[in-house]
């Protein structure tokens, strides 16, 4: 029961490190694979910012921005939020499994003591 306890412990601390693991690419995001299309630049998406702008593009990241009209910055606020709850959601699924994998081997643990 304890080997039983220790393995679904391992399985919780994987759901754990999931959680915790960012996610740089939208396809890491999504799950599949997906692309941006129509030369869209998420300009607030850490992963594609310090990907397309390195050290001293700081003016070329401004300058795109600063190019964006208002319609477009908000296409463009509205993608990220679309991402970033998915993102969320995923991480808030597996803290919700670690957490029942967890409470489980502890519930194993504790009647392998009793038994013991």
């Amino acid at each position: 029961m304890a080997l039983f306890a220790t393995g679904l412990s391992a399985i919780s601390l994987g759901y754990s490190m999931r959680c915790v693991l960012p996610r740089t690419t939208l396809s890491e995001a999504m799950k599949k694979p997906m692309k941006y299309q129509n030369n869209f630049k998420p300009v607030s998406f850490f992963g594609y910012v310090a990907e397309n702008y390195p050290d001293g593009k700081l003016g070329d990241f401004q300058n795109d921005i600063l190019n964006l009209d208002e319609n477009a910055l908000a296409k463009e606020a509205l993608e990220q939020h679309y991402t970033i709850s998915h993102l969320v959601q995923q991480k808030s699924d597996a803290v919700c499994r670690a957490g029942r994998v967890w409470l489980v081997a502890l519930g194993i643990c504790t009647v392998a003591m009793i038994l013991r």
